[in-house]
């Protein structure tokens, strides 16, 4: 009646694919065509090496940015992106020029002779898991309730798992929830909700547990640690621990926040909210220690 056109399918809605595809190499090479296209439109002769870095950090890498928020891009369109900006840095007036670095110390901060380019894998992996940060922080949004409702009816996100037939979204969710886990600690209120041995409070990375507990039942909670004024009770403390954990828990700051409960908050910031900058530095981490301790750069 009104004339609209109905259309079945969308290829892609908003620059991002509406239905999985069963080569996901094949789904995302339109952001592979994306900085191709504009790596080969910037004459190499006419920029100086810090023009070059400033362009490759600012278009070459950003356009992939926002479905890196969404998806879980494959390793290999990763590694095909990281190499054509290698080949871009390193080359000269469109010919090719010995890679006198690999791309993995480029990816280093300046700070560690690096030139703080970015790993795609790891910002990848920062940016989706924004979006489990938002299903952790906001349980009653929409998006939560429904991922819930699918995946985890009877469990909390923290613990959910794959579960049968995942959607690609929820596969990209699980992929960056890694990088949460990483870095939620609790923050002690009254301690009633916290074990001791099993889960992660004290705030000493990566581990966040007590070195040594001497003496302590498994299921001890960090209640049992406090006077009943709601300090911490030091002769237990130096009784039990060691001599770094009892400087580091005694540290906590208790305050007016023993009457309350306890709760989660991200330990990389400041205000305890993740961020892609610090959830970045942690997938980072995570991608090291894949590659391997000692391994060849």
């Amino acid at each position: 009646m009104l004339g609209v056109r109905i259309v079945t399918c969308h290829e892609r809605y908003l620059g991002l694919p509406t239905l999985a595809q069963r080569s996901k190499s094949r789904m995302f090479n339109h952001v592979r065509d994306q900085v191709w296209r504009k790596l080969n439109t910037w004459d190499t002769k006419l920029l100086s090496t810090a023009g070059k870095e400033v362009l490759v950090k600012a278009v070459g890498q950003a356009l992939p940015t926002y479905t890196m928020g969404v998806f879980k891009l494959p390793q290999s369109l990763c590694q095909e992106l990281s190499a054509m900006i290698a080949r871009y840095w390193w080359g000269r007036s469109g010919r090719k020029g010995i890679h006198w670095l690999s791309w993995r110390k480029l990816c280093k901060p300046k700070c560690l002779g690096g030139l703080g380019f970015r790993n795609f894998e790891a910002f990848n992996k920062a940016m989706v898991a924004k979006q489990a940060w938002h299903i952790l922080e906001k349980p009653t949004s929409l998006v939560a309730k429904i991922l819930k409702a699918r995946y985890f009816p009877h469990g909390d996100f923290m613990q959910a798992s794959l579960g049968s037939s995942p959607s690609m979204i929820w596969k990209s969710i699980l992929w960056g929830h890694v990088v949460i886990e990483d870095g939620l600690i609790w923050r002690v209120g009254n301690g009633a909700s916290i074990r001791v041995f099993q889960d992660r409070w004290i705030p000493k990375p990566f581990t966040f547990k007590p070195l040594l507990a001497r003496g302590l039942d498994w299921n001890t909670t960090v209640s049992d640690l406090l006077t009943a004024f709601g300090s911490w009770d030091l002769p237990l403390l130096e009784q039990h621990f060691s001599l770094e954990d009892q400087d580091i828990i005694s540290g906590i700051a208790l305050g007016s926040s023993s009457q309350r409960g306890d709760s989660k908050y991200w330990f990389f910031s400041k205000n305890g909210k993740y961020t892609v900058n610090t959830g970045y530095r942690v997938a980072v981490r995570q991608c090291d220690e894949d590659f391997g301790v000692g391994g060849s750069d």
